[in-house]
């Protein structure tokens, strides 16, 4: 039977101080820009749910805010974009404190 050469107090990755990304993190514009359309989009749909007249235009701008979804999810890969490029090697206790912060609201 062969012996594992590893223990359980052994890491199962070497820590080398050298940074292995193929490439350099860039700022992400394009979510960026997604984050900002997303969220003009539901200042949009909220003002214009809140004057509605009946129950159909109230519907047509409620589904015109779901298209604003996606400020969350473009908000959290900017902000992991930046936590990157600043140096920020730990992104698990990012995304705890904005998961926190998300729960706050």
């Amino acid at each position: 039977m062969v012996q594992p050469t590893q223990t359980e107090t052994s890491p199962l990755l070497e820590a080398t101080g050298e940074n292995h990304s193929a490439k350099p993190v860039e700022l992400p514009s394009f979510d960026l820009n997604l984050a900002r359309c997303s969220l003009l989009v539901e200042i949009i749909s909220y003002f214009f749910m809140a004057i509605a007249q009946n129950a159909y235009q109230f519907t047509i701008f409620a589904i015109m805010g779901s298209f604003g979804l996606g400020f969350n999810p473009a908000m959290q890969s900017v902000t992991l974009a930046l936590y990157t490029r600043q140096g920020g090697t730990e992104s698990g206790r990012l995304f705890g404190a904005l998961s926190v912060l998300q729960a706050l609201r």
